[in-house]
């Protein structure tokens, strides 16, 4: 049944109660699974199951509360002229017809029970005896219909019920994936800048190292290179003095130039240890003159440079 018409139907609903559990199951021990299945029962009677059916309106013999399927069957074989008989379990109705054909109309909570055994011929009325006929009036389809409309009811907000909960469950699986996309995208984008520094640092340390090994090959008798980083912050005996030294780093106190040239790097410490006017050494690489000693000195490392040298400070 359509949405648009259980607007009309729904409030025609709330004097019909619920039908039991019970009553369902033995509906659906037949249907849909036996649907168009034939049974015999132990007198020789002989059905075939129709689901979601009934009778025809205007061959309508009589109606009953039976409580089970089996006992509407038996009830039609026992009425003289029944084809059919028709059980709902939604409210026990058991209606039995007087031809084997189902209406149009599917009616969800019913099973039509089509006679298949010959029927006993009936005895035929004297001659000038009249055969009465009945035609009650009957109003059992909208019935039915509205019966039906109950359960569909049920269903339909059952289903709703779950659809909503589907909705959101796939609507926070949404936002969660989109958090988890932008995560991923701001820590590849901190992967780029990171990468970008380290492609500079490798680029400038590449060319510190170029320059070092041309240094190397201009100066055949040039100046040692310390040994930086390692000798950063450590302090070991030059000739016959202890030297502090830090990589990279002025030195702390230093003026002016007291004597500069080109002696490697241990050598020049050894000579500013005997040279009672040298209190410290910058020695600085890539030049001419690289051991440049100083005559004033505080004794500690001065401010960070960029320079390829290193400052030592008499202890």
């Amino acid at each position: 049944m359509k949405l648009a018409g259980l607007v009309y139907i729904i409030p025609l609903l709330a004097g019909v109660s619920a039908q039991d559990d019970a009553d369902r199951s033995k509906y659906s021990e037949i249907c849909p699974d036996k649907h168009e299945d034939k049974k015999t029962y132990d007198n020789g009677y002989e059905i075939t199951y129709l689901c979601k059916a009934t009778g025809k309106a205007d061959t309508l013999l009589s109606t009953d509360t039976i409580k089970n399927p089996d006992d509407c069957a038996m009830a039609c074989n026992s009425q003289k002229g029944c084809k059919g008989s028709a059980w709902r379990y939604t409210n026990n109705e058991c209606t039995l017809y007087s031809e084997g054909e189902t209406s149009d109309a599917e009616l969800r909570a019913s099973i039509f029970m089509r006679r298949e055994s010959p029927e006993e011929e009936e005895e035929k009325p004297e001659e000038g005896e009249a055969e009465e006929e009945t035609q009650p009036v009957d109003c059992s389809e909208t019935e039915h219909a509205l019966k039906d409309c109950e359960a569909s009811e049920k269903e339909l907000t059952d289903k709703l019920a779950t659809c909503n909960k589907e909705k959101k469950e796939c609507c926070d699986g949404k936002k969660k994936c989109e958090d988890e996309k932008k995560k991923c995208e701001d820590e590849r984008k901190k992967c780029g800048a990171d990468k970008a520094k380290c492609e500079a640092e490798k680029n400038k340390c590449q060319a510190a190292l170029k320059s070092c090994g041309s240094g190397s090959q201009h100066k055949a008798k040039g100046p040692a290179i310390p040994n930086c980083p390692h000798i950063h912050g450590q302090t070991a005996r030059y000739g016959n003095r202890n030297f502090a030294t830090w990589c990279n780093h002025l030195l702390g106190g230093a003026r002016t130039i007291y004597k500069q040239n080109a002696l490697p790097f241990e050598e020049c410490l050894a000579a500013c240890s005997k040279d009672g006017g040298c209190k410290g050494v910058q020695y600085i690489l890539n030049t001419d003159a690289p051991c440049k000693m100083q005559g004033v000195s505080n004794g500690q490392a001065g401010p960070a440079t960029t320079w390829m040298m290193v400052a030592a400070a008499l202890r």
